[in-house]
């Protein structure tokens, strides 16, 4: 039996070196590239914002709880988001 599909490939990565073939797990969220609501979005998917690992993500659930965020200014509010970082951020939300 012959098959027309092409094969399922994997999606970790495989990058060949003088010490051989090495696979590279794909284990980090993906980068969003449109706009997320802070207020809705789940830990992955904060996580997925720049500059947010998972600890961070946590504190914006975390701080939620206290009321919702605003608009960006509010996420000061959150242990670790500082200017800088939010100006990063500014880009990707949406309220």
């Amino acid at each position: 039996m012959e098959w027309d599909a092409e094969p399922v490939r994997p999606s970790d990565t495989t990058i060949e070196s003088s010490l051989g073939a090495v696979s590279v797990s794909r284990t980090q969220p993906k980068k969003i590239l449109g706009e997320l609501n802070p207020n809705e979005a789940t830990l992955a998917q904060l996580q997925g914002l720049p500059g947010i690992g998972p600890t961070i993500a946590q504190r914006i659930v975390d701080e939620r709880t206290d009321g919702p965020f605003q608009g960006p200014d509010d996420l000061l509010r959150v242990k670790g988001i500082g200017p800088s970082r939010l100006e990063k951020l500014r880009p990707h939300l949406k309220f």
